[in-house]
């Protein structure tokens, strides 16, 4: 310890904004020290409180305390500072600025003009510490001045050797000094230099240097921008990181409606780089006066892409409603706002941001109110895909007592305070440092623990040089005290109020020893005897009491062990979830014991987790007491190992994690219920009589009132939405009531309902728990499905709103009301589904269930959407079809205004989720052709897209597919599906006879080869020679068959033979005959020639051409009468009257008689022509008619 000749007044440090002192009066929280009692008060039933004092975390047990308030102990680190430190502070010019880094490495360093001071503060085997002076480079007068936020030291690379130490100095104009190893050698430097920072550009200096691990430093400026710097063997590589052209590359649509790319580069506040795995790309989160940026760092510079911007959140859009609601309880307010500092919050990489607000309306006359608040970012902030109500709801906001005001801000030293995160390796924020020279504020930050204390420095005329972190502890250095360590409070070192930790102490399921615990003499030793009772116990649930209190006196380790001890072996984890919800559920549904009224109701063995008398003060007590226990959980690793816990009363497995948030939802519901309470009092109370009455509780014993009754059973709280609805049934079948008595009742129940549903949402958001247990079911409370449901009672409500509330409103801003009302009930409903689905759809032994849950999703949506569609909210009903996916809702509203754009916007947005197939069904269904082919935008990209999307669709709809060919120029593609079309059509001659035309003016059309053409041609125009016969069938025919030309049917060729010269045609002739042989050649070959392996049913199918032409040839001969021909004198001269002669004659006359000459023996010997074959003067006849027709054919 030193003790400075003078007083030394030295600036900031690492702080980019210098002011002058404020023209107004500070007037800090007075300490013990100087008797005030509000530093003694406690705020809350949370509080610390510890065991004895540690020694000092630097490794020396020599430490005095330097100052005492009522939780905070600040103490010496135990070891002086090196002499030439000392000397440095004591003997500094008034004029020259000192500022200090104190990092968690163990080394320190101060800047005084042009000396630098390196020294190790942690102790290690030197007994004396090392300190090494350094002169830094000059600077010009407009180059700045240096200083310590632009140095860092410490080891160059990964390796445990303690010898090598680096040191990097950057000038705030840009020049770079890096000592390989300033253990070693001091005077071997590399130098380098940071382009277009320095003369050239003297409004933009670098402010903060920081290390990042093997990657090596990065620098910021005042203007926003970024540097990667990296030394190597002989040189400093230094690049700057630049944004990737094109919009937002990297970041996704949905987020760059939030997250946007900003021309304009503000002032840079600080940055910091979050936790990621060795092997991961470091990533930096940066704060400027109006942005947060998320930035990836890859290989050195920016050239090849690999340094990139990830996203960038405007700070005014992220905050303003979550402070609004914090400080005035309204959705937004105008104010100023000023960032003043980030920092990282934890090991899960939250991002804590220290805001000044200025409000000139709420002080006095001409002068601006000066609030500070720390917004604690969840990790999800930066996650793809979040939208901005989500984000904002998800931050928590904690207003800090302290305020000052000013009458000009830009001369404030309001705006020059500092944040510091001492514990970055707990799972959530736990306890912020607010500094800058004269003051310190030590704020926690945890949930359920609003305390917040001032360190007393002005009135001893102390002033802080610097800070930092180390072993999770805040460090110090001041001008007089020296280096300084603030740790809780040795006499009051705990979470929790004394009365909760004694209600923990209850054993809430076993037997209390004979000794009573109360006669023991002395409080400490009734705790006591009360721990090594849970401690020693066999049941689950006391053992983890037990941990508790352990962990809520700061001592892990001893938790942890407990819970080793109890838990650690094989078979435990059904024990372990079982014994953790059963705490869970006593500690939500615990007694207020402290209420004289319940003394006869309370059971032996009840906890206490709530002093208050006053039913929400209880609610809010039992809701910290159960996030204490949910961050006790986390902390002590019982929460990693949960698994599913078989809850036998609903015969179904949860997961225990979810189980736990559901009991924390269940006490926020209840505090929005009770708050809501006064509001709607009549219908609340009648409710709350039912549901006891359900329950067959006495509420009437030693002056209890039903809502104690009540609101004390909070695992059951969901009972009162059924209660609700009853109670508003009731009122609503009461013909006596008003229209405004209705419309009041129904908006009352509305409220509640949102209250709670929407409290317990928030809830679940907040604490950002993934479906990670694939084989589970995510049904909470608020979502679960049946008769008595929460989702059943929302969903009934909904219909009461729609049905009952909404006729009986009486002007437009009661239908408002309900209409808002009704939205919000829809969107409860439907976003309970899709957590749910999520946690079904990917789970194969879920399948089943997953079916259902979809199809009661796809009823309770309509259900949901169409009233509100109903009552004329067209973009109410369109936000929630977007959000669920609700495409026919979607698609009729996009017809009704022809708004093609936004249905090609939805083809994009819903790719994956099948939109565009629905739309184009829901066109095909309609007959809506033209809409189908042509619902594109001009986007030329957008119709390649959506022209291959439908392309793809059409494949299975070929009657329209031909038109959007046609329509995209791929005619050949169009010639294959009309002949396709023409090949399967057989209801309408004149139809095939069109495709097939079209066919062939596709095909015509088409880029194809002349030769390949001329054969497409010539195939389709042989289908219409056959469709000419069809057309030419004698009229008789087609009217015995009931049938025109422009109504018949498809016939197959050998329907049309049989129709030819079958018993319908009674006058067929020669012309009919030969027609008939003409269309043979339209069969397909025999297959004599076809191997013999090929499936017999296949072989049977094809028609037998030789059969069916002897069957002609039968048919000719049987039309005339053979018996009666006089073949004395010349046989072809008696025959030629036949029609056997004339067909002959027409083949003949052709050229195709060839082929179409039948095997004369075969065909007589067919048992079709009967008598023919036994007459001997016939066969003569027709023998001698068919050898005169070879010997033609032979001379021929």
């Amino acid at each position: 310890m030193f003790t400075p000749s003078r007083t030394h007044t030295p600036g900031s440090a690492g702080s980019s904004r210098r002011r002058s002192a404020a023209p107004f009066t500070l007037t800090p929280r007075r300490s013990q020290l100087t008797g005030s009692k509000s530093s003694l008060v406690r705020r809350s039933g949370l509080y610390p409180r510890s065991s004895p004092a540690e020694s000092s975390i630097l490794g020396s047990p020599s430490v005095s305390t330097v100052y005492n308030t009522t939780n905070y102990t600040v103490e010496t680190a135990g070891s002086s500072l090196p002499v030439l430190v000392n000397e440095a502070i004591t003997l500094a010019d008034k004029s020259e600025r000192i500022t200090v880094e104190i990092n968690d490495n163990g080394w320190a360093w101060l800047v005084c003009g042009r000396k630098l001071f390196v020294w190790r503060f942690k102790q290690g085997v030197s007994k004396n510490a090392l300190c090494k002076e350094f002169a830094l480079p000059p600077l010009s007068s407009s180059d700045g001045e240096h200083k310590s936020s632009l140095i860092y030291v410490g080891k160059a690379t990964d390796s445990p050797d303690e010898g090598i130490v680096s040191l990097l100095v950057v000038t705030p104009a840009g020049g770079v000094r890096f000592w390989p190893n300033i253990i070693q050698n001091v005077s071997s430097t590399l130098e380098g230099n940071l382009d277009g920072i320095g003369a050239n550009s003297s409004d933009e200096e670098c402010i903060r240097l920081a290390s990042v691990r093997g990657h090596g430093y990065l620098v910021g400026t005042s203007k926003g921008a970024l540097f990667h710097i990296i030394p190597s063997l002989d040189s400093v590589h230094c690049a700057r990181l630049q944004v990737s052209h094109g919009m937002l590359a990297g970041i996704g649509r949905r987020v760059s409606s939030f997250f946007f790319s900003s021309s304009q580069e503000i002032d840079l506040t600080n940055f910091i780089t979050l936790h990621t795995s060795s092997r991961s790309a470091p990533e930096i989160i940066m704060l400027t006066s109006s942005s947060l940026k998320k930035w990836k760092l890859g290989s050195i510079g920016s050239g090849n892409g690999t340094d990139h911007m990830v996203a960038q959140a405007d700070l005014n859009t992220l905050l303003r409603e979550p402070i609004s609601r914090n400080i005035w309880n309204v959705d937004a307010k105008e104010f100023s706002m000023y960032p003043l500092d980030i920092a990282l919050g934890s090991k899960h990489n939250h991002v804590v941001i220290l805001i000044a607000i200025g409000d000139k309306t709420t002080s006095s006359s001409g002068r601006t109110l000066l609030r500070f608040v720390i917004c604690n970012c969840p990790p999800a902030v930066f996650k793809e895909g979040q939208d901005i109500a989500s984000v904002s709801n998800s931050l928590e906001v904690h207003l800090l007592e302290h305020t000052e005001s000013t009458r000009n801000i830009d001369d404030c030293d309001g705006l020059c305070y500092q944040l510091l995160i001492p514990n970055v390796t707990s799972s959530a924020p736990d306890q912020a440092i607010i500094w800058r020279e004269n003051n310190i504020i030590i704020r926690s930050i945890a949930r359920g623990d609003q305390q917040e204390e001032t360190l007393p420095l002005e009135s001893t005329g102390d002033n802080v040089l610097g800070t930092g972190k180390y072993n999770g502890k805040c460090v110090l250095l001041t001008n007089t005290s020296g280096l300084l360590i603030i740790n809780p409070n040795a006499m009051n070192r705990s979470y929790i109020s004394q009365n909760i930790e004694d209600s923990i102490l209850q054993t809430p399921s076993s037997s209390r020893p004979q000794t009573p615990l109360s006669s023991l003499p002395g409080t400490p030793v009734v705790s006591k005897a009360k721990i090594e009772q849970l401690e020693s116990s066999d049941n689950g649930s006391q053992r983890i009491q037990a941990a508790f209190i352990h962990f809520n006196r700061l001592n892990i380790i001893q938790a942890k062990s407990i819970i080793e001890e109890a838990f650690g072996g094989t078979g435990s984890r059904r024990t372990l979830d079982d014994s953790v919800i059963f705490v869970s559920q006593e500690l939500i549904d615990d007694y207020p014991a402290q209420d004289p009224r319940w003394a006869e109701s309370v059971p032996q063995d009840s906890g206490n987790s709530s002093s208050s008398l006053i039913l929400l003060h209880q609610l809010q007590d039992k809701q910290k007491a159960h996030q204490l226990y949910l961050n006790f959980l986390t902390e002590v690793g019982i929460w990693e190992n949960l698994g599913n816990y078989a809850d036998s009363k609903n015969k179904r497995k949860t997961c225990s994690q979810w189980l736990l948030i559901e009991h924390g939802e269940k006490l926020a519901s209840a505090i929005a219920l009770r708050q809501k309470h006064a509001e709607h009092q009549g219908v609340v109370d009648i409710a709350i009589r039912k549901v006891l009455e359900r329950r067959d509780k006495i509420f009437d014993k030693r002056g209890l009132t039903p809502q104690d009754v009540f609101y004390r059973e909070v695992s059951r709280i969901q009972d009162i939405l059924e209660g609700l609805l009853d109670v508003e049934e009731d009122m609503i079948s009461n013909s006596n009531l008003s229209s405004r008595e209705i419309f009041t009742s129904v908006a009352g129940v509305n409220e509640i309902f949102e209250a709670m549903l929407l409290s317990a949402h928030q809830y679940r958001r907040s604490h950002d728990l993934s479906l990670q247990n694939q084989d589970t079911e995510f049904s909470p409370w608020t979502i679960s499905s049946g008769r008595h449901s929460v989702r059943e009672a929302v969903v009934r409500q909904h219909h009461i709103t729609s049905s009952r509330g909404l006729p009986v409103a009486e002007d437009g801003q009661q239908r408002a009301v309900l209409h808002s009302h009704l939205v919000s009930l829809a969107d409860i409903v439907l976003s309970g589904y899709k957590q749910q689905l999520d946690s079904v759809c990917n789970s194969a032994s879920l399948s089943a269930r997953s079916d259902e849950l979809t199809s009661a999703f796809k009823r309770h949506r309509t259900a949901l959407i169409t009233p509100i569609l109903d009552a004329g909210l067209i973009d109410k009903a369109a936000n929630l079809a977007e959000k669920y996916h609700d495409f026919g809702v979607l698609v009729e509203l996009c017809d009704r205004k022809d708004d093609q754009d936004r249905l090609s916007q939805y083809m994009t947005d819903f790719a994956t989720q099948g939109f565009s197939d629905f739309l184009f069904n829901w066109y095909l269904e309609r007959g809506k052709y033209r809409k189908l082919l042509e619902c594109a935008s001009s986007n030329a990209l957008a119709i390649a897209d959506y022209n291959d999307r439908l392309a793809e669709f059409l494949s299975s709809h070929p009657k329209i597919a031909w038109l959007h060919q046609i329509r995209t120029g791929d005619f050949m593609a169009a010639h294959d599906t009309l002949q396709y079309l023409a090949a399967v059509e057989s209801h309408s001659t004149n139809k095939k006879n069109n495709l097939l035309s079209l066919s062939k003016l596709s095909a015509v059309f088409s880029n194809e080869s002349d030769e390949i053409i001329e054969q497409k041609v010539e195939s389709i125009s042989s289908q219409q020679a056959l469709i000419r016969y069809q057309e030419t069938l004698p009229g008789s025919v087609l009217e015995k068959l009931g049938m025109t030309v422009d109504n018949m049917p498809v016939f197959t060729v050998q329907k049309l033979i049989e129709l030819y010269i079958g018993d319908e045609n009674v006058a067929s002739n020669e012309v009919d005959f030969k027609k008939a042989l003409d269309l043979l050649e339209f069969l397909p070959q025999t297959m004599e020639d076809e191997p013999e392996e090929m499936d017999d049913e296949l072989r049977s199918e094809q028609p037998d051409v030789e059969a069916i032409k002897h069957y002609i040839w039968c048919r000719i001969l049987l039309k005339d009468s053979w018996e009666n021909i006089d073949h004395s004198s010349n046989p072809l001269e008696a025959c030629k009257h036949t029609v056997l002669s004339k067909t002959l004659n027409l083949a003949q006359d052709a050229g195709v008689l060839a082929d179409y000459l039948p095997d004369v023996e075969r065909l007589l010997e067919q048992e079709e022509l009967g008598p023919i074959r036994e007459s001997a003067s016939s066969q003569y006849l027709i023998r001698a008619r068919f050898e005169h027709v070879h010997r033609q054919l032979a001379a021929s």
